[in-house]
């Protein structure tokens, strides 16, 4: 993403083993362009879904993903 432009990347001060990431205006850009293709993309994929459904997949997803971490 450095190289294409979204981010730049400097040295962190206090660790230089470490870098500080910041997205530059043609990141900003592209975010606000994506924006709504993936609100859209949500939509789609949770249509039909109750409230009730989506807490309950959020949970599940959750604990799978604690699962993995063990």
């Amino acid at each position: 993403m450095v190289k294409k432009d979204y981010l730049t990347r400097q040295i962190n001060e206090s660790d230089r083993r470490k870098f500080n990431l910041e997205i530059t205006e043609k990141g900003k850009k592209t975010i606000e362009l994506l924006t709504p293709v993936i609100h859209k993309n949500r939509e789609d994929a949770l249509e039909g879904l109750s409230n009730e459904d989506i807490e309950l997949l959020d949970k599940l997803l959750t604990k799978i993903i604690s699962n993995c971490k063990k």
